[in-house]
């Protein structure tokens, strides 16, 4: 088999560069490109950078650790890789495209050194681009999800102590309801209606804040229809009302988590009543 040409080497690298997933730009040793693949220009946002400069193709972009510390002006450390050889790994570029799109790419600066031993500085350089910002997207959702999740755990702490405080009212008042005072005891009366709307409240806050994992099961719809509607008759003979509750019908067997189910009906049966 015949070897490859130069025309036929460089022709398959200009296609292998076409279809990297990753951006490559070449810099010659200004500083200038000399090359960029389409990834690159798609990453970068420039239809054709060739014979740009390192600080008219980054402009204002700085470089950081991933670890979020600056390191300095992207161009001015292209300039600094080319004269002194040195190689910069996985790096974070914080860019701007020139119609204003902001990105998060990853960045490799790979100095080619020179033939000649004897010439100072690199005969160029390679830098390699990922496109992060997805990447960083998600990581920044991530993070405010776990904000809200911190969140949702310090308002449910105090819904949890406001419960408490209600609990406290709430025994204090039905010892004041065998007073023999008619108008303390409706005035009692009131107060613990209040207790009751702010418990319930308190409860389904602490439910939406910290939600309970769904327990899939075989239920006896027709028990936990009755549990319910007893535990309003209690919660009603309660307040002295005159609340009745009626059951009519049948009620088959389901599949889902008690728990949730009968939290479900009582609190509708009691806004219902």
């Amino acid at each position: 088999m015949a070897a490859a040409t130069a025309p036929d080497a460089l022709r398959l690298s200009n296609e292998l560069l076409g279809h990297l997933p990753s951006g490559v730009v070449f810099f010659d040793a200004q500083g200038t490109v000399l090359a960029a693949n389409p990834a690159a220009r798609a990453a970068l946002g420039f239809e054709q950078p060739l014979g740009l400069a390192a600080r008219e193709l980054l402009r204002d972009a700085d470089l950081y650790e991933p670890g979020g510390e600056r390191l300095g002006a992207a161009a001015t450390l292209v300039e600094e890789a080319l004269e002194s050889r040195r190689i910069l790994q996985r790096k974070n570029l914080h860019y701007t495209t020139p119609d204003g799109h902001g990105r998060r790419l990853g960045v490799t600066l790979f100095p080619l050194r020179s033939q000649d031993s004897q010439t100072p500085g690199a005969a160029g350089l390679i830098c390699l681009l990922t496109d992060l910002t997805v990447i960083q997207a998600l990581e920044e959702e991530l993070h405010r999800r776990q904000n809200l999740s911190s969140l949702g755990e310090m308002a449910a702490g105090i819904a949890h102590e406001f419960k408490n405080g209600l609990a406290t009212i709430s025994g204090y008042g039905q010892m004041l309801r065998s007073s023999p005072d008619a108008d303390v005891r409706a005035k009692v009366g009131k107060i613990l209606e209040q207790v009751s709307q702010l418990n319930t409240m308190a409860s389904e806050f602490l439910t939406f804040a910290r939600p309970l994992p769904i327990q899939f099961e075989r239920v006896d719809l027709d028990a936990l229809v009755r549990q319910s509607a007893e535990a309003l008759r209690v919660q009603a003979g309660a307040r002295r009302s005159s609340l009745t509750v009626s059951i009519e019908g049948t009620f088959p067997a389901v599949a889902g988590d008690a728990i949730v189910f009968i939290s479900s009906l009582v609190n509708l049966l009691r806004s219902a009543a």
